[in-house]
C-alpha cells in the first residue's frame, strides 16, 4: 500500500486544446488511479474534475502569452513530478523551458501537426535537439515513431501513445443510413475537403450519393461556393459542429477523409467504434488502425478509390465485414487500455 501511495503523480499541463479534445486526453489520466492532481495551463477552463485545477492565461499577444504560460508553469510546479506539453510549438518548448529550469522530469505529446510541419521546417534541427531534453515524448503510432528515430531522436524516450475513444459514447447503434459519407473535422485548407467535395461529383455522375460535412473553419464558404458550382446542393449537408457527433456517425456509411498530414485521428477512431467504414489516405499513423480488412486505403483520389467505394456501396455482405473489423479494432484504443500506456510511460 506505501508503495502505491508514492507513485501517484502531480502533473502540470500546459496546452491549448479545444474542449472535448481536452476531455478526450485528460479522461484517462483521471481515471488513472495513479494520478493524484493535475493542473492546467490553459487560456481557459475546461472538464470540470475533482482532480484537476485550472491556471488561466489572459494575454492575446503571442510573445506575451508565451511568456506568461512560462511564468505561470515556474509558478505553479513546485508540487509537479511531471510537467507536460501536448503539442510541440508552442506548449511543449514552454513545458521544456521551466522543467529546465526547476530541474522537473518533462514531457511532450505530439501530433500530426508536428511531425509533418513543424519537424520538417527550417527549424527541424533545433526541435530536434529540444526533443533529446525531454524525458518522455509520445507520438500516435509506429510511423511517427520511426521517423523521430530516424532523425536522431533517442528511442528510449519515445513512447506510442495513442487517442483514447469513450467506447461507452461511441458504438454501433441501430439507425437509418440517410449519409453514405460523413466528414469530421476543421474546416481548413489542410484538410482538402474540396477533393472529397469533386470526389463525390465524380461518383455522382451515375449515383446519388450523399455526404454530411460536420465541423467549420475558414474554408467554409469556399467549399459551399464549390458545392453550388457544382449543383450539389441536394448531395452536400454542411451542419456546422453537433454534439451528438456519434449519432451522424452511426446514421453514415462511410467516415472519409483527404487531408495532407495526420497523426492517428480521434474522428477515425470514433467513427470505427460505430462501425462506419472509414476511407482514408495513407499518411501520418492511420494505417496503425485502418488496413485493408476495416478500411478503404488510398494514396491518391483516382479511379482506383471510384471502384472500391461502389464495391462496397453496393456489396452489402462484404461492407458488413469491413464494419464489423472496423468496430472490433477501435476497441482497443478504449480509456481503459489508454491509461494502460500512460501508466507504463510516466509511473515508475
Amino acid at each position: 500500500m506505501n508503495n502505491y501511495k508514492m507513485n501517484k503523480k502531480n502533473i502540470l499541463i500546459t496546452c491549448k486544446l479545444d474542449d472535448n479534445a481536452l476531455y478526450r486526453h485528460l479522461n484517462p489520466l483521471l481515471k488513472s488511479s495513479f494520478i493524484k492532481k493535475i493542473v492546467i495551463i490553459r487560456e481557459k477552463p475546461g472538464v470540470s474534475n475533482k482532480k484537476i485545477e485550472y491556471i488561466v492565461s489572459t494575454y492575446r499577444n503571442k510573445i506575451l502569452k508565451n511568456t506568461q504560460k512560462i511564468r505561470l508553469i515556474l509558478k505553479n510546479s513546485k508540487h509537479a513530478d511531471i510537467i507536460w506539453g501536448f503539442y510541440l510549438v508552442p506548449h511543449g518548448i514552454n513545458a521544456l523551458i521551466a522543467a529546465k529550469i526547476k530541474g522537473k522530469k518533462v514531457g511532450i505529446s505530439l501530433i500530426g501537426t508536428d511531425i509533418n510541419i513543424h519537424l520538417k521546417s527550417k527549424y527541424k534541427k533545433i526541435l530536434i535537439y529540444a526533443l533529446n531534453k525531454f524525458n518522455y515524448i509520445t507520438v500516435t503510432g509506429r510511423k511517427s515513431r520511426r521517423y523521430l528515430i530516424k532523425e536522431g531522436v533517442d528511442k528510449n524516450k519515445i513512447f506510442i501513445l495513442p487517442n483514447a475513444v469513450d467506447t461507452k459514447r461511441f458504438k454501433i447503434k441501430k439507425r437509418k443510413k440517410v449519409y453514405d459519407f460523413l466528414f469530421v473535422g476543421r474546416l481548413v485548407q489542410i484538410k482538402n475537403v474540396d477533393k472529397i467535395i469533386l470526389l463525390l461529383s465524380k461518383l455522382n455522375e451515375n449515383n446519388d450519393y450523399k455526404l454530411a460535412i460536420i465541423g467549420d473553419g475558414p474554408e467554409k464558404n469556399n467549399l459551399i461556393k464549390l458545392t453550388k458550382k457544382l449543383n450539389m446542393e441536394k448531395n452536400i449537408k454542411f451542419l456546422g459542429y453537433k454534439d451528438d457527433v456519434e449519432n451522424y456517425m452511426n446514421m453514415s456509411k462511410f467516415f472519409i477523409m483527404a487531408s495532407e498530414s495526420e497523426g492517428l485521428p480521434l474522428s477515425m477512431l470514433e467513427a470505427m467504434s460505430c462501425g462506419i467504414v472509414p476511407i482514408v489516405p495513407d499518411v501520418g499513423d492511420i494505417t496503425d488502425v485502418a488496413n485493408k480488412n476495416n478500411a478503404i486505403i488510398y494514396k491518391s483520389i483516382n479511379t482506383g478509390l471510384y471502384e472500391k467505394i461502389r464495391k462496397y456501396s453496393t456489396d452489402k455482405k462484404a461492407y458488413h465485414q469491413l464494419s464489423k473489423n472496423a468496430s472490433k479494432k477501435s476497441s482497443i484504443y478504449s480509456d481503459d487500455n489508454v491509461i494502460k500506456f500512460w501508466e507504463k510511460i510516466i509511473i515508475k
